[in-house]
């Protein structure tokens, strides 16, 4: 029996700090979406780097996209100018005109973090617009036309679905998948799925939080986003809640999308050790809250031992400052339950 033509209301939530260019590519392609029912829900997380004027300015047509590896999903320009409702104030009501409007520039004035940017958006799509679907999204990817027709009828086809994410292919080679969702591993790691079949909807444990979609009724039978984490993690922990819940995942193969991945060089061990303290220092607050507290103690010691390898051997870490991290890590997560903006602030300004 063919699928009768139902599109339920999406927004679509473009997270930007400090990177205007990126986001406004992101958006031309995502404004030629051929789904016929999304709003479209910019959140600029206290950027210092003008990205707000930027933005405004991309929308009155004065700023154009000058270089894009996939002109045939950015260009043409839209139409300018962009009629987006501004929003500084995320609790004043909208007008009826306004819920009407197919763009919203939420400027939150500070940073507040990737998984709080996110949740402030949604409490505002709740309170103000009719939302069936949030489709969440990186603001440095490209996405095809077709990235939400896909995964909505992913939905529509299978109700046991409670979350849904994009094949993520790189930005710099369009041809290879960076991920199709992935699985958790036991030592507190996930492994990607490189591989997925056309028209698949491939069951997974661990969802990507570059371009996932969660309908309302999950919000609202299992939470939104977890905020215990200031940067990062937040797509692990989700997934960690759904495998304890036994929640259906899946990674729809024809909702595409290209994602430009930052990549430190091998040389550059200062940045990638940081990139392993942050890690660690979630993945090991997140795990506290799924494991017992017995189990937990002695489950991190492995785990750590992972990490101090991973500093060595991979990304070339002199021996004193891995260990000088590890025993960072160690100590800091016997004390606290979150990850703290001012954690991360710390570690990036050593």
């Amino acid at each position: 029996m063919e699928r009768a033509e139902v599109f339920p209301p999406v927004a679509v939530i473009v997270l930007n700090w400090n990177g205007w260019q990126d986001t406004i590519e992101c958006l031309e392609s995502v404004g030629k979406l051929r789904y016929p029912n999304y709003q479209v829900l910019i959140v600029d997380n206290g950027s210092t780097d003008d990205s707000v004027q930027k933005i405004k300015d991309w929308a009155k047509g004065k700023i154009q996209v000058i270089e894009t590896a996939f002109p045939e999903f950015v260009n043409p320009p839209l139409p300018k100018p962009i009629n987006f409702v501004q929003i500084e104030n995320i609790n004043k009501s909208l007008t009826d005109e306004q819920k009407k409007a197919k763009w919203f520039f939420l400027t939150l004035g500070e940073n507040v973090g990737f998984a709080r940017g996110m949740n402030t958006a949604i409490d505002f799509a709740n309170q103000n617009l009719e939302v069936d679907y949030f489709y969440l999204l990186n603001n440095d990817t490209v996405v095809e036309p077709l990235v939400l027709d896909s995964i909505i009828t992913a939905f529509q086809e299978d109700s046991s679905i409670v979350a849904a994410q994009s094949t993520i292919y790189y930005y710099s080679s369009p041809e290879k998948i960076a991920n199709a969702g992935g699985k958790i591993l036991p030592w507190g790691q996930n492994k990607y799925y490189r591989n997925i079949n056309e028209n698949e909807i491939k069951k997974i444990t661990f969802i990507n939080g570059c371009a996932f979609c969660l309908p309302k009724r999950t919000i609202e039978n299992y939470g939104k986003l977890s905020e215990k984490f200031f940067f990062g993690e937040e797509d692990f922990e989700f997934s960690l809640r759904a495998r304890k819940l036994k929640l259906k995942l899946v990674a729809v193969a024809n909702s595409r999308v290209y994602h430009k991945f930052g990549a430190a060089s091998k040389k550059n061990w200062k940045k990638l050790s940081q990139k392993v303290y942050i890690t660690g220092l979630n993945r090991l607050i997140d795990v506290k809250d799924y494991l017992p507290k017995s189990v937990w103690y002695i489950w991190r010691f492995p785990v750590l031992f992972y990490f101090l390898i991973l500093l060595v051997f991979k990304y070339g870490t002199p021996i004193k400052h891995s260990l000088k991290i590890i025993r960072k890590i160690y100590t800091m997560t016997k004390s606290i339950n979150m990850v703290k903006k001012e954690y991360i602030m710390d570690v990036a300004n050593e």
